[in-house]
């Protein structure tokens, strides 16, 4: 399951680098590197869905709405970086942890009230 996920954010980390490496040549390397930060993700969710639209069939077999597709992406953007984990923690270990199997809540988010 987690590698669906993994797929998914790499796909749109594609786009994502292709588009703002093509408006960088256009509008400057800062509006790039700018855009790739920002508004490049929303951009790359709107190629996927146009060039790869049927995938989003594979994922629904494994269970995966769009939706949760979207946020598991953003949420994988913000995990952070294996320099500031535990030792015995890799962001590999920490995606299964936060995204399991079935009817999962994402625990390791939500503040506990």
């Amino acid at each position: 399951m987690t590698g669906a996920f993994w797929k998914y954010y790499v796909d749109l980390t594609k786009f994502n680098l292709a588009i703002s490496v093509i408006l960088a040549v256009v509008i400057g390397p800062f509006g790039g590197i700018f855009l790739f930060l920002t508004g490049g993700m929303v951009l790359s969710l709107i190629a996927y869905s146009v060039f790869h639209a049927n995938e989003y069939y594979l994922y629904y077999n494994l269970g995966l709405t769009k939706m949760r597709l979207v946020v598991a992406n953003k949420l994988i953007a913000y995990l952070p970086q294996e320099s500031f984990l535990p030792r015995d923690i890799k962001v590999r270990n920490l995606i299964s942890m936060v995204f399991q199997m079935g009817r999962s809540r994402i625990k390791f988010f939500i503040r506990p009230v």
